[in-house]
C-alpha cells in the first residue's frame, strides 16, 4: 500500500507539472504577443509624431542642426536611440547607445525601408539591449530624403515572461503540496481505514475471537462493499465450520487418543474454563529482522517453540 501511496502521489504531481508548465509556456507566449503589438502601436504613433518636425529638418539641408534634434527628439519622446539617415542610408546623425546603431547596420533594415518606401519594424537584441526598430522613410512630396530609425526599449518584455513564470512555479508549488495532501488524507481515510477493518474482521475470524454483539462490516466501506459482503458470507461458513469442529472434538474427547487442535482447544477450556495459558521463557519465541525495506518473522531453532507454539495457537495462549 506505501508503494502504492508513492506511485500515486507522483503520477499526481507529475501531471500538475505537466498541465501547469504547458499552460503557463502558452499563457507567456500569449502575454508576449499582447505586449509587443501595444509597443509596436505606441512606437508607430511616436514616429509619425516626431516626423513632420524630422522632415522639416531634412528640407532646411542644415546638417549640423540634425544631431541637437535627435538629442531633443529622442528626449523627449523617451526612445532609447534615435538616428537619421540620408537617401543613400548612410548615417547623418544618431543618438543612443553605439552598440544599438551597429546592430541596426548589421539588420540592414534601413536600407530595406529606403529600397521599400516604406515603414518597417523589426525586434532586435544586443548584450543586454533589447528593443523595438521602427524605420519610417522622409519624403519631401514625392522625393525620399532620407530615413528615420527610431528605437524603443523592449526589455520589459522579457522581465514581465520571467515574472509570470515565477508566479507560475509558486502556483504549481502550492497545488502539489495541496494535491499530495488531499491524496494522502483521501487513501488513508477512503482505503486505509476500510482494508485495516476488513483485515482485524478477517483476523478474529481466523483466531476465533470474533465477538458475538461485534456488528458486521457496514457499507460506510464504498468501494469495498462487494468484499464486505463476502467476508460476511465467509464469517458465517468458517463459524458453522468451527461449530461442527468443536461439536466433533466433543463427542471424541473422551475416549479417542487422537488429538488434534480443535480437540486440545476444547480440552483445555474444559480444564481451565475462561482463563488462558501463559508460557514465560528466557527467550522470545521469534526474532524480526530487517531484509532491505521489509520486517520478516523468523522461528529461531529452539525445541521449546517448537514443541509448545503449536499448543499455544490451538488454545489461543500467550
Amino acid at each position: 500500500m506505501h508503494s502504492f501511496r508513492v506511485r500515486l502521489i507522483l503520477a499526481l504531481i507529475a501531471s500538475v507539472i505537466l498541465v501547469s508548465v504547458a499552460s503557463t509556456y502558452f499563457d507567456v507566449l500569449a502575454h508576449r504577443h499582447i505586449l509587443r503589438e501595444d509597443l509596436e502601436r505606441r512606437t508607430a504613433w511616436m514616429s509619425r509624431s516626431i516626423e513632420p518636425d524630422v522632415g522639416n529638418a531634412f528640407a532646411m539641408e542644415d546638417p549640423a542642426a540634425f544631431p541637437g534634434l535627435t538629442e531633443l527628439l529622442k528626449s523627449g519622446t523617451g526612445a532609447l536611440a534615435l538616428a537619421l539617415y540620408d537617401r543613400r542610408g548612410d548615417l547623418l546623425a544618431a543618438s543612443g547607445p553605439p552598440e544599438v546603431f551597429g546592430a541596426l547596420a548589421r539588420n540592414r533594415v534601413v536600407e530595406k525601408a529606403l529600397a521599400k518606401g516604406a515603414e518597417i519594424d523589426a525586434f532586435g537584441h544586443v548584450n543586454q539591449w533589447q528593443w523595438l526598430e521602427e524605420v519610417s522613410p522622409i519624403h519631401n512630396g514625392n522625393q525620399l530624403e532620407g530615413a528615420m530609425a527610431i528605437v524603443v526599449d523592449a526589455s520589459y518584455i522579457r522581465s514581465e515572461g520571467i515574472a509570470l513564470w515565477r508566479r507560475s512555479f509558486w502556483r504549481i508549488v502550492a497545488l502539489v503540496i495541496l494535491i499530495v495532501g488531499i491524496t494522502v488524507g483521501m487513501v488513508r481515510w477512503f482505503l486505509l481505514r476500510p482494508m485495516r477493518r476488513l483485515a482485524e474482521r478477517l483476523r478474529k475470524l481466523r483466531t476465533g475471537h470474533e465477538e458475538k454483539s461485534e456488528d458486521p462490516v457496514g457499507p460506510e466501506l464504498g468501494l469495498f462493499s462487494p468484499l464486505a459482503r463476502e467476508v460476511e458470507t465467509m464469517a458465517e461458513s468458517l463459524k458453522a465450520a468451527r461449530a461442527a469442529a468443536a461439536a466433533e472434538a466433543r463427542l471424541r474427547e473422551a475416549g479417542e487418543r487422537l488429538w488434534t487442535a480443535e480437540r486440545l482447544a476444547v480440552h483445555m477450556q474444559n480444564h481451565s474454563g475462561s482463563s488462558r495459558i501463559f508460557v514465560v521463557s528466557n527467550r522470545q519465541p521469534y526474532m524480526h529482522v530487517r531484509r532491505g525495506r521489509e520486517i520478516v518473522c523468523v522461528v529461531p531453532p529452539s525445541g521449546l517453540v517448537t514443541a509448545l507454539e503449536p499448543v499455544l495457537r490451538a488454545c489461543d495462549g500467550v
